[in-house]
């Protein structure tokens, strides 16, 4: 499996420009939130892309990652590695609608897409047995911050009670975790 733990690695280190654009827009505004539409519409097609496709990328590869990392024994269940395949799958919806600049489509995946993929990661760690080992522990860390990432942007955004660097930070720690488990996998092997 030095693929799917490389492919976690990358995933891992792609989340934290994803959350540096996503929650700080460092270049500027890519899109703008319509009331009237119920969704944020695109504004600056060529910053949206650059904003967008280390999300859709990092959702893509740690998806594989986990769901290839923990196929074997003492690894995920048959739901948790379902879970994990299916936001692979939804990944790709995510690069389409980045691709065709179809706002909702690209952010459904991945807001939806990380918490499930936690999901999974707490199964896994849940799952892997009686001792408690260097991967066991990452998997819910993985796994805990992804599920953080449900209610990450209502909570920047709409309530805004978290500043948006906290929330930079958190998508970053995700991902950071996400390394540390492709690298312990690695190891592992």
């Amino acid at each position: 499996m030095p693929w799917a733990a490389l492919a976690m690695m990358l995933g891992g280190v792609l989340w934290i420009p994803y959350g540096v654009f996503e929650m700080l827009a460092p270049f500027g505004t890519a899109a703008v939130y319509r009331a009237d539409l119920g969704y944020e519409v695109i504004t600056y097609a060529s910053l949206y892309l650059v904003y967008g496709a280390p999300g859709a990328a990092a959702l893509g590869l740690t998806a594989f990652g986990l769901g290839a990392i923990t196929t074997r024994p003492g690894g995920l269940s048959t739901a948790g590695r379902v879970l994990a395949y299916a936001i692979l799958a939804a990944s790709v919806l995510s690069g389409i609608g980045l691709a065709i600049g179809l706002a909702p489509l690209f952010l459904a995946p991945i807001g939806f897409g990380t918490p499930v993929l936690g999901l999974a990661a707490v199964l896994a760690g849940a799952g892997r047995g009686q001792a408690w080992d260097a991967i066991r522990t990452l998997l819910l860390a993985v796994g805990l911050l992804g599920l953080a990432a449900l209610p990450l942007r209502p909570l920047v955004y709409a309530a805004g009670i978290i500043p948006p660097v906290a929330g930079a930070a958190i998508i970053g720690l995700f991902g950071l975790s996400c390394v540390a488990l492709g690298w312990a996998a690695r190891r592992e092997r």
